[in-house]
């Protein structure tokens, strides 16, 4: 049996009217109480797109889900999308959840008390565009360690997105939960294999939704990236996105690619069930906002 994810989202994910993009629906505010409030129905794993009226993931390949709700012995049989960065229409949709999580994570770290920083880390300016890459997983690992070290156990929890410039050489900006300085960050950097131009602002002074929603999210939303290249990495402890409620009463399974959907709707039928086969979005509608089969 499959879990579904399909829940409603929370208002402590919209943003505050003070955090304001310019350029991007997913953070302003008044796009997301539209599209993200619980009145709506709408769900974070599905329909962040919605409004703009993005088009249903094309990825064939997927296979297709059996959603039933026995109360009402209705059924919905659909693809759900595929969630793959290489997927245009799925990789905004994952630009925007990871998004929505910097925020929500960043905010609730700031309620702890922890000082969230804005860091920028960037490559040895004597590397190329892949001796750079090659570099960073060994650099990070070095600096990550020294950061948790200089720190109370526990304390340091990060968000960070890689990105390569022009000319193909990566650089990371990070939300850290610790403000070390920017001569720290140079230093430590430096000799763990990095470049020594190192940046560190305060989260509190850039806006959340400023510093995030449009820079963090511009960045995780670039196509210009190599197959299989991790778009954000966390730390262990940096806060998932809040737990949401259920859409009561539907259970979902996979259906076997050797089942054609013909037949399982024959069979849906014949138990009674009011059958709807159709695409992913207008499935999550029927589902959230209990529309007619």
């Amino acid at each position: 049996m499959w879990v579904s994810k399909t829940k409603l989202i929370p208002e402590a994910l919209l943003l505050p009217d003070e955090s304001v993009s310019e350029n991007d629906p997913a953070s302003q505010p008044e796009t997301c109480v539209s599209l993200l409030s619980p009145e709506g129905g709408l769900i974070y794993i599905e329909h962040l797109d919605a409004e703009a009226k993005s088009v249903s993931c094309p990825n064939t390949k997927t296979p297709h889900l059996v959603g039933k709700h026995t109360g009402d012995r209705r059924a919905v049989i659909f693809r759900p999308r595929c969630k793959l960065w290489s997927c245009s229409s799925c990789a905004e949709i994952n630009r925007k959840l990871w998004v929505f999580r910097a925020i929500n994570g960043t905010r609730v770290m700031l309620d702890q008390g922890a000082d969230v920083a804005a860091t920028t880390l960037t490559s040895h300016e004597k590397l190329g565009k892949r001796a750079s890459r090659a570099i960073w997983p060994k650099a990070w690992d070095k600096l990550g360690q020294r950061m948790r070290r200089k720190a109370q156990p526990g304390k340091v929890q990060y968000l960070a997105v890689p990105e390569q410039h022009k000319d193909g050489r990566m650089h990371v900006h990070m939300l850290v939960s610790v403000k070390y300085g920017k001569k720290w960050w140079k230093d430590n950097a430096r000799s763990c294999g990095l470049g020594y131009q190192a940046d560190e602002q305060e989260v509190k002074t850039l806006g959340i939704g400023g510093y995030v929603g449009k820079y963090l999210g511009k960045t995780i939303g670039s196509v210009d990236w190599p197959k299989n290249a991790r778009r954000v990495r966390t730390s262990q402890g940096w806060p998932p996105l809040p737990d949401l409620s259920e859409a009561e009463g539907w259970t979902f399974e996979l259906i076997k690619r050797r089942v054609s959907l013909a037949d399982m709707a024959g069979l849906l039928v014949e138990g009674g069930y009011t059958v709807t086969m159709t695409d992913h979005e207008t499935a999550w509608d029927i589902v959230n906002r209990e529309l007619p089969v």
